[in-house]
Formats: C-alpha cells, structure tokens, sequence
C-alpha cells in the first residue's frame, strides 16, 4: 500500500508506510513555543565534508571534531556547481554528497535565489527515502530555513519556495523544534501566488493538523481533494500519475477520518473511509478502521461485515499476513466487547 510518509512534503515522496506514521505527527510532544532558529544565534563556519554531515546527522554536536576539512568543490560556475550537486543526489534521493556542490554554488553567485532554494530543498531531502525515525537535526533544519528565506528575499514571488518553507516549517513542529504557526502564513502566501494548487492545500492541511486545527484541516484537505479531482489523465502512459493520485488521496482519506473521529464525528470519519474504499478495496487497514467508525455508530453488523472484509483479505499478501491477521483479531475483540445497540440515526 503507498501511503505518503512524509506528509510535510505532500507530492513529493511516495514509499510504503503505515498511515500511523503520519498520524504520530500529531502525537509527537512539542518542546515549544520557540521562534524560528531561536537556538542558533550566531552560527560559526562549519566543515561541510560527508564525514561531518553525517556525523551531524547523528545528532553530534561537536563543532570542533569533524574530521579533516574538505578542498572546495571542483566547479568554477554557480551553475556548474548546481548540475554536479543533481548527479550527485543519490537514486533514493539523499542529498549530502551534494550540498558542498550548492554551498560552492551560492559562494560563486550569492544574489542567484535558485541556490539558496536548492540548498533548502537538499536538506528538507538529506535523507531521502530513509526519511523516518532518522530526521534532521535542529541545525540542519534552521539551515534548511534560512536558505529559503534568503531565496524569498531575493524572488518574493516564487510560490514554490514559500511552500518549501511551509514543508520545513511543519517538519520542525513534527520533530518537536518549534510550534507557531508560521508554516500556514507561508502556505497561504504560497496559494496566494498560485491558486488551485493541490499540493499547497495537502500541505496546508498537515500545518493545520500538526497544531490539532482539524476542521481547518479538513477544510484544507477537502480543497485540495475537489482540485484533484478536477485534474484527468486521459492518457494510459498516465496510469502511474493516476494510481499515485489513488494512494495520495487514500493517505488523506484516513488523516481526515482521524480527525473527523477526534471531533466526536464518526459519521464524517466513516464516511471518509467509506471514501479509501472505494479507492481502495483491499486495504485490509482501511476495513479495520471502518469496523472501528461502525462501532462507535453502534452498527455491529456492519462492523462484522467490515470483519469479514480483513478476514478475506489476509491471504492475498502473505508478506504482510500478520498485520492482517492482528487486525482482524483486535477488531472482533472490540465487536466482542461491544454492548448490543440499535445503529445510530
């Protein structure tokens, strides 16, 4: 199942995840209020080699035990420097090999925003499709923040860079470095430059998610649903655009009945999944999470069709029978347990 794992760069990664990851962005304890890069006044020069980013990435905070310093890039132009750092992003998308080539590039041409974004852009990615339990680190991502500001203040008309800041932003509240809401004026200004964005409105709902906003969240997911939906792919070399489109809109199927549940509306969240469905008919999670919503309705029958549903489906994947199976037994311990009620009207 293709779910989106890092809801803060909506469009941009697709990897196969459990949508728990995405709701553990809510979950997260904040260590906040603080203020964009508040803990990192007066940054000294630093060794950009491999060995020191990683070592930083380890969560190292030594600045003088980085091992030997690296010689400059070997690139005499901003833009040379630019296409060496896109080969040396690695095929799942990693991107600390590159970033001496983008620091060089910015050194060489310091008034070109297309650096300074592109530097964001690497770090939002250092990890690439490793991105999970492993994440930036604070200076990584202040870094990652001020090169777009930088890249704002040179374009200030560049929609693309004010989502990058709002995409870095929500990575920041989701790993607990900041709490504000400075991601959703940013996203906001990024719709304002580019109406009917899709993107910018999943992006804007994960913002409004992460600060327990969820009826503005939802609105925002909704928005971003009805413009997808007005887009087609009427070609069959679009079938990837198409079944990418399925797996997006199913990762907000279930982000938004999450909500809809948190707000005590179970019908809209049944209705939600009832949605991933249709979308999604053998997602044995997507049944389990149904069986829940008719539960809390008081629909056990339904609930014990939803039942049926995992039952079936668990020995089409045996790679992931097990989970299938757990999910089965847990949801007939709760329809076990369930007093015997008339559905709710």
């Amino acid at each position: 199942m293709g779910i989106w794992l890092a809801a803060f760069m909506c469009g941009s990664l697709l990897v196969a995840s459990e949508v728990a990851y995405k709701a553990a962005a809510r979950s997260k304890p904040v260590q906040g209020p603080k203020t964009p890069c508040s803990w990192w006044e007066d940054p000294p020069e630093e060794d950009t080699s491999v060995r020191a980013t990683f070592a930083r990435a380890r969560g190292s905070r030594s600045r003088n035990d980085t091992g030997p310093q690296q010689t400059a890039p070997a690139c005499s132009s901003a833009q040379e420097c630019l296409e060496i750092a896109e080969r040396r992003t690695s095929p799942l998308g990693g991107t600390q090999e590159a970033i001496p080539f983008i620091e060089r590039a910015i050194a060489l041409d310091p008034g070109d925003p297309r650096g300074h974004k592109r530097l964001a852009s690497a770090y939002l990615n250092y990890f690439g499709a490793f991105l999970g339990n492993v994440h930036l680190s604070e200076e990584q991502s202040c870094r990652a923040e001020t090169g777009c500001q930088a890249a704002i203040s040179l374009d200030p008309n560049d929609a693309e860079t004010f989502l990058l800041l709002g995409q870095i932003i929500n990575m920041e509240i989701h790993w607990g470095y900041r709490e504000d809401d400075a991601a959703i004026e940013s996203i906001k200004r990024a719709i304002e430059l580019k109406p009917g964005w899709p993107d910018a409105y999943c992006t804007l709902g994960h913002a409004y998610n992460l600060l327990k906003r969820y009826e503005e969240s939802v609105a925002a997911y909704s928005s971003e649903t009805a413009l997808i939906d007005q887009q087609s792919f009427p070609s069959t070399a679009d079938a990837v655009n198409l079944d990418a489109r399925k797996s997006h809109q199913v990762s907000d199927d279930y982000l938004v009945a999450e909500m809809y549940t948190s707000l005590g509306r179970h019908r809209e969240a049944l209705k939600s999944l009832q949605h991933a469905e249709r979308l999604n008919p053998e997602d044995d999670f997507i049944h389990f999470l149904a069986g829940r919503a008719y539960l809390r309705l008081g629909d056990i029958d339904s609930a014990r069709h939803e039942h049926a549903l995992v039952e079936g489906l668990c020995g089409s994947n045996k790679f992931l029978e097990f989970r299938c199976e757990a999910y089965a037994k847990e949801l007939m311990s709760d329809i076990t347990s369930a007093p015997e009620r008339r559905p709710l009207q």
